[in-house]
């Protein structure tokens, strides 16, 4: 394979094309749909990935940069301030990002995860543990978290075994990610009662709303 350690600034990176370990992508650089960047890759400002592009484990994005649908970013990789990544996006654990950074629908993050100030998440977002987020962070297109915790997950709570469900603690309220359900802390009491009566799942659900509504409140 031909060495690609040298492409130089405004390089496209046609399709299907690999680029082995350590290359490096100038200012504007583009790389098209099924495009991979081995360990260690640097795309520079405002560099655009598209549609199932992959970029594996300690690549840096730098700022405003942009990958399109279901790319997969391994783990430790570092993006620069205000970058996208649109809907179905897959990244490791340990990847940080800068501020304003833009995620959209069903992203999913890796354990320790590190986000800046402002960053936006989509609806249906999938986060590891103990990540961490900066002030004023946005979740659900609903509005920013308050300060302490953003928000709190249960996995395999009331009828959902082997899944998470978000409450979110926002400046508009707490809401609730459960599934495809998505509403405020009351609309969620009401639907589990609706769904499930009193007993059962309900009772369990129920429980760790008001877990969650007090350990918010303190």
């Amino acid at each position: 394979m031909k060495k690609a350690s040298n492409i130089a600034p405004r390089a496209t990176i046609r399709r299907s094309r690999v680029s082995e370990s350590g290359a490096v992508s100038g200012c504007c650089a583009i790389s098209g749909n099924v495009a991979v960047s081995g360990t260690g890759a640097v795309s520079g400002n405002v560099a655009v990935s598209r549609s199932g592009a992959a970029l594996r484990n300690v690549a840096t994005l730098g700022s405003v940069a942009a990958s399109g649908s279901v790319a997969v970013l391994g783990s430790g990789a570092a993006s620069g301030n205000g970058a996208v990544s649109v809907s179905g996006a897959i990244l490791g654990g340990r990847c940080s990002f800068g501020e304003q950074c833009s995620f959209g629908e069903q992203c999913s993050f890796g354990d320790r995860c590190n986000f800046g100030e402002q960053c936006s998440f989509g609806e249906q977002g999938s986060f590891g543990e103990y990540c961490n987020f900066g002030e004023r962070c946005n979740f659900e297109g609903i509005g920013p978290a308050k300060s302490g915790y953003p928000f709190a997950a249960w996995i395999g709570s009331g009828s959902r075994k082997g899944s998470k469900t978000y409450f979110f603690n926002l400046e508009p309220g707490i809401y609730v990610r459960c599934g495809c359900f998505l509403g405020t802390l009351s609309e969620f009491r009401e639907k589990v009662r609706e769904t499930h009566g009193t007993d059962g799942p309900a009772g369990e659900y129920l429980a760790i709303a008001d877990l969650v509504e007090r350990k918010f409140a303190e």
